[in-house]
C-alpha cells in the first residue's frame, strides 16, 4: 500500500466527528497524506482549503464517520475451525499450516477493514506471526488496521488457551513471562484470570492467579509503559484482576457453575477503580451447545443491561470474542445497535471513547488507511 501524498477531499450526506456533537449534513474532510487535516461543513470548512491540486469526491447518500476500534479481535483465529472445550492437542490442530495461517490473518485484517475498524487489539495468538501481520500493515504492504498485540496470553499450566505457549506460575514464573511478552515487543499484556469455554478441564467461573501473581504481572507491564488486560468470566477471577490493578477486564460475564449470576460488590469496585470493561460476547450461538444459548441470551445481556451498565462502569467496544467472519460488516456492528438498544450517539461513544482504554498512541489519532 503506498501512501497518496496528494490532498484529497471527501463529501458525504452526512458526517460524524464526534459522539458528543450532532452530525453534520452536507459534511467532508480533507485529508493530507496518511492524515485528516480538516472536518466539517462541506461548503464553509473544506472548500476554502480546496487548492488546484486537491481530488475532490462526493461519495454521495452516505455517512462518513471516524475509523472504528475494536478492543478485542484474534487475527489468526477462525470461527469455523475453532472447537467448544478444545484440549490442548486439538487447539493446537485448529491452527492451520503456516501458508494458510498467514493468508487467514491477511483476510481477517482485511473483514475488520471492511468493516470500518482501523484500529485493534489483537488479544491471543500463537507465535510470531500477527506481529509479523503487524509490521506489514505499518510498513504498507498489506491492507488492514493498525495493530496492538498482545501474542500468546499468559495462563497456568493446562488453563485456558495454554497451547498457545504462555504458561507460567509463581510470581518469578509470571514476571518473566510478562518479560518475554514485552521482548517480543507486546504493546498489550493478555492473562486468563479464570478458566474459558474453549479448553478442557478448565471452567470460566474458576479464578486461576492469585491476586499477588496477577499483581506481578500488572506491576512489570506497567513499569514498561505497557497496558494489561484479562480473560476474567467468573465473579472471583474478575475481583482478583481489579484488586492487581489491571487496566481492563475482557468478557466480564458473571459466570458460575450453573450459569450467570452478578456481583454488585465486584461491579461497584470495577466503577470504583475506573477499570474497563470490554464485553466481548461469547459466539455461542454458532455452536451447537444450549446451554452456552441459553447463558448468553436469557442471563447475560440482561444482567449487563439491567444490573451492570446503569452503574456507570467505562466500556470499550469489541465483537464476538474477537471472532471475526465474513459477515463482520453486518454481524459486527450493526447488532450491536440492534442487540443493546443503542442510540447512533451511544453506539459512537462506545466505539469511540474505546481509545481511552489505551488502545492507541497519539500517532495514530487523525490517521487514515
Amino acid at each position: 500500500m503506498t501512501i497518496n501524498t496528494q490532498n484529497r477531499a471527501y463529501r458525504a450526506a452526512l458526517l460524524v466527528i464526534s459522539s458528543s456533537a450532532d452530525p453534520i449534513s452536507g459534511g467532508g474532510i480533507l485529508v493530507a497524506g496518511d492524515t485528516i487535516a480538516a472536518s466539517g461543513p462541506w461548503s464553509t470548512t473544506i472548500v476554502p482549503l480546496l487548492t488546484p491540486t486537491t481530488t475532490a469526491t462526493d461519495l454521495g447518500a452516505v455517512t462518513l464517520v471516524p475509523g472504528f476500534f475494536d478492543c478485542h479481535v484474534h487475527a489468526s483465529f477462525d470461527p469455523m475451525r475453532m472447537k467448544m472445550n478444545s484440549s490442548r492437542a486439538e487447539l493446537s490442530d485448529t491452527q492451520t499450516k503456516e501458508r494458510e495461517a498467514k493468508e487467514l490473518m491477511k483476510r481477517n485484517a482485511l473483514r475488520l477493514l471492511d468493516a470500518g475498524v482501523t484500529t485493534a487489539r489483537d488479544l491471543a495468538s500463537h507465535g510470531m506471526g500477527v506481529m509479523e501481520l503487524k509490521g506489514q500493515i505499518d510498513r504498507g504492504e498489506i491492507m488492514g488496521p493498525r495493530l496492538m498485540c498482545a501474542n500468546a496470553p499468559i495462563t497456568v499450566f493446562g488453563g485456558h488457551c495454554n497451547a498457545m505457549g504462555g504458561e507460567a506460575e509463581g510470581l518469578e514464573g509470571v514476571t518473566k513471562m510478562t518479560q518475554r511478552r514485552l521482548d517480543e515487543g507486546a504493546e498489550v499484556i493478555k492473562v486468563m484470570s479464570t478458566g474459558g469455554f474453549m479448553t478442557a478441564g478448565s471452567h470460566p467461573s474458576e479464578a486461576r492467579y492469585s491476586v499477588e501473581e496477577l499483581k506481578a504481572i500488572a506491576d512489570t507491564a506497567h513499569a514498561n509503559g505497557v497496558r494489561v488486560t484479562t480473560h476474567a468470566m467468573g465473579a472471583e477471577g474478575i475481583r482478583r484482576a481489579v484488586v492487581a490493578g489491571f487496566d481492563s477486564i475482557e468478557h466480564c460475564s458473571w459466570s458460575t457453575r450453573t450459569g450467570t449470576e452478578f456481583d454488585k460488590g465486584v461491579a461497584q469496585l470495577i466503577v470504583d477503580k475506573g477499570v474497563y470493561v470490554c464485553p466481548s460476547e461469547n459466539p455461542c450461538r454458532n455452536f451447537t451447545n444450549t446451554t452456552l444459548i441459553a447463558s448468553s441470551d436469557e442471563h447475560r445481556l440482561p444482567c449487563w443491561r439491567i444490573l451492570f451498565l446503569p452503574m456507570g462502569p467505562p466500556v470499550c467496544h469489541c465483537g464476538k470474542s474477537g471472532f471475526i467472519t465474513s459477515a463482520q460488516r453486518e454481524d459486527h456492528y450493526g447488532n450491536r445497535q440492534q442487540d443493546r438498544k443503542l442510540s447512533l450517539r451511544a453506539l459512537c461513544r462506545r466505539i469511540y471513547g474505546s481509545g481511552r482504554c489505551g488502545i492507541h498512541t497519539p500517532r495514530a489519532i487523525g490517521c487514515m488507511y
